[in-house]
């Protein structure tokens, strides 16, 4: 029927941004905190000229960020966790904490710094390895990092559009770092991420098996996420360190994961999953591989793979938004609607559905197909509302004009309804 939208138009416009996330930012794992999160400014457009002082001599433009993720007794992670600094509800730079909890960033230098591991994160705008380094294409100002950010003038920025947090974590709430003004003389010290354990949760994020590693793989594994660590890390060289990891000691879980976003960083895919595997069978209740392979699979189109992969991590921790979305997407992609809109539904309630955009346009197909176009019409326009990429909203707006042209939403439906009610009330 071609008043509801088809499966295969949803597949062929929407599959290469399920991953998209639109302007609209939550904390990280639905934690609070005193820092708390920020709703975007409207973007900037064009090139900002440079900061100086005098015609004839320029301010230095690099600005450092520095900070640190402890766990609420004080103490580091036992592993490297992603940082991620998002502008305007992009992920605009990504690093891993050090082996002491500390992270940093360096924006605006003439080498600006470019991690290559893959994003494990739902806020990525590409469907493909690497971190995303712009938000959207917007053209880049004085820091490299798109439009988001605004010069003051004499190496003053406004960054309140920015927050720094971490990457949702199974099991944990954490609170976001909030950048407001920034200056390039200011103290790079941003502050402290903090995780909180969540109860109720099967899944860990720290794998049991590390501690039982010898002290040979160990070695190996604490070199290689120092080398991740660095500005610019070598990618080659924390592969070598890794397979050591894992060749001396086969269980290593964390080792095999952070071997798998390595993999993934030189673009190798196939290795990659088949680490993340590895990862699973040495520790299943070891988040972190759960979801560096749904986000895999689904990217692959590997559907049945993903479903089967998200229905694990979701019993794992049902909590955490990101499982629920998913395994949202993979059970409408293998035609499970009535488990896809469960899922999207709990996604809903936990109040983290405007983080996951495309979550508005799989519900809203979901409703069509089961004759809610009211209810199908409001989700889409909703989607329509976080600006999409130009085909998702082209796609859309056509077809809520095709709907309201038929009379099944809008003024011509409120008519036909009205005559209904004209033409029973006369038959009485």
């Amino acid at each position: 029927m071609r008043k509801i939208l088809t499966a295969a138009c949803l597949v062929s416009i929407a599959t290469s941004g399920l991953l998209w996330a639109g302007p609209q930012q939550t904390g990280s794992g639905g934690g609070t905190g005193t820092t708390g999160t920020t709703r975007p400014t409207t973007p900037t457009t064009g090139r900002l000229p440079n900061a100086r002082t005098t015609p004839d001599v320029q301010m230095p433009r690099t600005l450092f960020l520095t900070g640190n993720v402890m766990m609420a007794d004080g103490t580091p992670p036992p592993e490297s966790i992603r940082v991620e600094l998002m502008c305007n509800g992009q992920v605009v730079r990504q690093t891993l904490s050090s082996i002491k909890g500390e992270f940093h960033f360096e924006l605006g230098s003439q080498s600006a710094f470019r991690s290559t591991l893959a994003s494990a994160s739902v806020g990525s705008t590409s469907g493909t390895p690497g971190l995303p380094q712009v938000s959207n294409g917007q053209p880049r100002n004085d820091l490299g990092i798109g439009g988001a950010v605004r010069s003051s003038g004499l190496g003053r920025f406004d960054m309140n559009s920015c927050t720094i947090r971490i990457e949702p974590l199974p099991g944990y709430k954490s609170n976001n770092l909030r950048l407001g003004f920034r200056s390039v003389f200011d103290k790079p010290q941003v502050g402290t991420i903090v995780l909180n354990r969540v109860d109720g949760v099967e899944g860990t994020i720290v794998s049991l098996k590390t501690l039982a590693a010898p002290k040979k793989a160990r070695k190996a594994y604490e070199k290689a996420q120092k080398i991740l660590s660095k500005k610019k890390p070598k990618l080659e060289k924390a592969k070598k360190k890794l397979d050591e990891a894992v060749k001396a000691f086969p269980e290593f879980a964390a080792a095999w994961h952070l071997l798998g976003q390595v993999r993934l960083g030189l673009e190798d895919r196939a290795g990659a999953r088949t680490a993340f595997y590895k990862a699973v069978e040495a520790d299943e209740k070891f988040i972190p591989p759960y979801l560096s392979l749904s986000k895999l699979t689904i990217q692959s189109g590997l559907w049945k793979e993903a479903a089967s992969v998200t229905s694990r991590l979701l019993k794992l921790d049902p909590s955490l938004p990101t499982s629920r979305y998913y395994h949202a997407v993979s059970q409408y992609y293998v035609r499970g609607f009535k488990k896809a809109r469960e899922s999207l539904m709990v996604l809903r309630e936990s109040g983290s559905f405007d983080l996951f955009p495309m979550a508005y346009y799989i519900l809203g197909d979901i409703l069509a197909r089961g004759g809610e176009i009211d209810a199908a019409a409001n989700e889409f326009k909703a989607f329509l509302e976080l600006k999409p990429p130009a085909n998702l909203k082209l796609h859309m707006e056509s077809k809520l004009a095709e709907w309201e042209k038929d009379g099944l939403i809008g003024e011509k439906k409120t008519q036909k309804v009205a005559a209904a009610g004209s033409q029973g009330s006369g038959g009485r």
